[in-house]
This record gives structure tokens, sequence and C-alpha cells, in this order.
């Protein structure tokens, strides 16, 4: 009895875990957590700068759609009122009229006849036809408009018939602007890389000039 007792002790002895094994096992296991864990924040990093990305492609697009399709239907009056087809233009506002319901009158007091596209700050702005008051207030078209150095991340360039670039100072030269070139970037930043930056430009003819 006394010879099996001992030799059960000493088989369970043979079987246990030393302390030095144990300390091997704890730093294996951390050193693979700690590549697991470096190998998942990885993921997930790129997982959130790929959805950035798209997202800030997506409102560029949108946002530059939108400009090109207002500023392509401006419309002289052709009533003979002579309303301004153009009343500002900067790098970075553009104001206009158009005859949005096709009656060949622009209506200074309809103002769905009344756009334009201004930068503050790093909002784009765009002119609301369905907003009582201030019609710039609150209308936000995209956001993070800047250059990655935080310079403006709109500019309009201006061109006559010639397809010359000018400056349009007062509202004569304003009548002369055939193409409106647009430039727009957007700059947003992401959580653990480099900024993103995507830019886009378009060359925008009035539908009403002729030259």
């Amino acid at each position: 009895m006394r010879l099996s007792l001992a030799s059960s002790a000493a088989m369970a002895s043979n079987h246990a875990f030393t302390l030095v094994e144990l300390l091997v096992v704890i730093v294996v296991a951390a050193v693979l957590m700690a590549g697991f864990t470096g190998f998942y924040l990885s993921a997930q990093r790129g997982l959130k700068h790929h959805q950035v990305e798209i997202e800030t492609s997506q409102a560029l697009r949108t946002a530059l759609d939108q400009m090109s399709r207002d500023i392509r239907s401006a419309r002289k009056d052709l009533s003979g009122s002579a309303l301004p087809i153009i009343s500002q233009a900067t790098t970075t506002l553009l104001e206009f009229t158009l005859d949005a319901d096709d009656d060949r009158v622009v209506t200074s007091t309809d103002v769905a006849e009344h756009k334009g596209f201004q930068l503050v700050g790093t909002d784009l702005l765009k002119l609301d036809p369905t907003s009582p008051g201030d019609p710039w207030t609150g209308n936000v078209l995209a956001e993070n408009v800047v250059l990655p150095n935080a310079n403006a991340g709109l500019t309009f360039t201006y061109r006559n018939c010639s397809a010359a670039v000018f400056t349009p100072a007062t509202q004569a030269d304003r009548d002369l602007i055939a193409t409106v070139d647009i430039s727009l970037t957007l700059t947003r930043p992401v959580i653990g890389g480099l900024p993103l930056t995507r830019s886009e430009t378009e060359s925008v003819r009035l539908r009403n000039k002729h030259c």
C-alpha cells in the first residue's frame, strides 16, 4: 500500500508544470497576443482609412456635380430687363441668376432663380432656394474643403470666349465669362494615419453663352 501511494505521488510529480515552464507559456502567450493585437489594430486602421476614402470621394463628386449642373444651367434674362447672369465672381465665390422655370424671364424675387456657391472657412456653402432669410446660412454642400497646406480647397477660374483666363473685376467683365473652371479639394484627417486628400477639376461652359 505504501509503495502504491509513493508511485502515485511520483507520477503526479512527473506530470506537474514547473515554475519555469509556466513562465515560458505565459511569455509565449503574451508574444502571440501582442502579435494578434497589432494585426487587429492594423486591419482596423486600414478599414477606417478605406471608409474615409470612399466617403471623401463621394462627397467630392456630389459637390462637384451639383456645382457643375447649376453653373451650366445659368441663363440670361431674355425679357430685356438685363439682369446680370453673374453678380459675383471671385476665386471662392460665384453667385448668379438663371431661368429655373424656363419662362424666358429671371424673376428677381424668385429665390429658385438665384443660386451660388461660396467657401466659408472649410465649408462649401450653396444658395438654397427653399430657405427663408439669408439663403447662405447653414447650407453646407461639402466640409473639409481645404488643401493639405491649409490653403483654400476651392478655386474658381474664369475664361472668356477666347478661352483666356481673366479676372472679372466689374460687372462688364463678369458678362464676358463663358467658362468656369472648378478646382475642388477635400482633406480629411484619418485616425492613426496621414491626412487623406482628394481633388478633382472640371471645366463648365455656360450653356447660354454664344461666342
